[in-house]
C-alpha cells in the first residue's frame, strides 16, 4: 500500500480512510464509535472501549492521514477526548476525488487481472475487447503467457464466436439493431434484422435473446434464441433502424418456468414430480438444485418396501429439461405428469435398443 496515498491497499488503514471520508463528505457530525459502526468486520461489541477495539491504532493513522491532507481547519472539532466529535467544514466538495478515483484505478486492474486469471469465465478476447488501450494489458497479458493464472474453469476457450460476446453486449446497452446471418439448425442460413436484448449462458454454451423482423417457421418475434456459435460472420450494425426494447421484467418472466432456454410451443407451467432412487443422487439433487421452483415432497426413505425420495418442479418441459432427466441416469423416475413420463420412458426405450443391437466395430 502506497503511504502518499492511504485509500490504495486491503488492510485496515486503506478501509478506515474510506470510512472515515465518507463519513466527513456526509457533513454531519461523527465519533469514533461512528466509524466502528461502519466497519463491516466490527463484531458490535459496544461496551469495549474504543481505544481497545481491534483496528483502533490504524483508524487513528487513517484519520492523521485525512487531516493532513484536508487541513487543520476543514475539520470542525467539538467535545473532550471522550465526546469528542468531527464534521468537515471545508470549501470543496469531494477534495480528495483524484485520490479516491486513483483507488478505483487499482480496482479496476485486480478485477481484470481476476478476469484473465479466471481462465474461461472471462475469455482474454473479452478483456481485450475492452481494455485494448490499456498500458497495463500487455503486463497482464505476459502473466497468463507464463501460465500463472490461478482460478481455472471447465468452460471450452474454443467455443465457436465467444469473442463476439462484448461486441454483442455493447449492441445491446446501446440499442443498436443489428443484421445477423444465422445457421438455424445447421440446415440453412437466414438473414435476420435482429435487435439484441438479452445474453444467456446455458451449458457452456451463449445465446443471444432479442426481437427478430423476419418470419421464422416456429419461433416468436419476441424473445427469439440465437446460438452464439450459430452466428456466421460478425454481426453488422443497422443504421437508421429504430430499436426494439423488451419490458423490463421480460426476460425474469421468460425464464422464470424454464430449464436452459427454450419454450416448447403450446407448452404451459406444470409440476413435475421426479423420484430418485438413490440417497447419493437425492442429496446430490436437493444440494444442486435443478431449477429455482424445485421442492422436496418426500424426504428419502423406505416407503412401501422401497427406497426412495421425490422433488417436485414448476418448469415447462422442453428438451433441455428432459436431457437434464436422462443425464441423471437409472436413479432418476419422472412420477407425473404422465406425458412427460411417456416421453422419457420413449426416449429410454430407444437407448435400449441401440446397445440390444451388435457394435459394427
Amino acid at each position: 500500500m502506497s503511504e502518499s496515498n492511504c485509500f490504495l491497499g486491503k488492510g485496515q488503514k486503506s478501509k478506515y480512510t474510506a470510512i472515515i471520508y465518507n463519513l466527513l463528505m456526509s457533513g454531519r457530525e461523527f465519533s469514533y464509535a461512528d466509524i466502528f459502526r461502519q466497519d463491516p468486520d466490527w463484531d458490535g461489541d459496544e461496551l469495549v472501549p474504543i481505544s481497545n477495539r481491534d483496528g483502533y491504532g490504524e483508524c487513528k493513522k487513517a484519520f492523521s492521514w485525512l487531516v493532513e491532507q484536508l487541513g487543520e481547519n476543514a475539520i470542525e472539532k467539538k467535545g473532550n477526548n471522550k465526546n469528542k466529535t468531527y464534521r468537515y467544514v471545508g470549501p470543496t466538495d469531494d477534495p480528495l476525488r483524484s485520490l479516491r478515483e486513483q483507488k478505483s484505478r487499482e480496482d479496476l486492474k485486480r478485477f481484470v487481472q481476476f478476469c484473465v486469471d479466471s481462465a474461461g469465465f472471462f475469455p482474454f478476447s473479452w478483456v481485450e475487447h475492452y481494455f485494448q488501450d490499456d498500458k497495463e494489458l500487455l503486463e497482464i497479458r505476459h502473466r497468463k503467457e507464463k501460465g500463472k493464472e490461478a482460478i481455472s474453469s471447465s468452460l471450452n476457450h474454443s467455443l465457436t464466436n465467444i469473442e463476439l460476446l462484448p461486441f454483442l453486449h455493447e449492441a445491446i446497452v446501446n440499442r443498436q439493431v443489428l443484421t445477423i446471418r444465422y445457421n438455424a439448425k445447421y440446415e440453412e442460413i437466414l438473414t435476420l434484422t435482429f435487435h439484441p436484448q438479452y445474453l444467456k449462458e446455458f451449458n457452456l454454451r451463449w445465446f443471444l435473446f432479442g426481437y427478430v423482423e423476419e418470419d421464422v417457421t416456429d419461433a416468436p418475434h419476441e424473445g427469439f434464441n440465437i446460438a452464439i456459435d450459430r452466428i456466421q460472420g460478425k454481426p453488422r450494425y443497422c443504421h437508421g433502424k429504430k430499436y426494439v426494447s423488451a419490458s423490463p421484467d421480460y426476460y425474469k418472466k421468460f425464464f422464470n418456468d424454464i430449464y436452459g432456454v427454450s419454450i416448447a410451443p403450446n407448452s404451459k407451467p406444470e409440476d413435475v414430480v421426479v423420484r430418485i432412487h438413490s440417497s447419493y443422487m437425492f442429496n446430490l439433487t436437493t444440494t444442486k438444485r435443478i431449477h429455482h421452483s424445485q421442492e422436496t415432497v418426500v424426504d428419502f426413505g423406505e416407503h412401501d418396501g422401497r427406497c426412495y425420495g421425490e422433488i417436485k418442479l414448476h418448469v415447462r418441459p422442453n428438451q433441455e429439461f428432459v436431457g437434464r432427466l436422462l443425464q441423471m441416469g437409472e436413479a432418476y423416475e419422472v412420477v407425473s405428469p404422465d406425458i412427460l413420463r411417456q416421453t422419457i420412458a420413449t426416449k429410454v426405450a430407444r437407448m435400449h435398443q441401440h446397445y440390444q443391437k451388435k457394435s459394427t466395430k
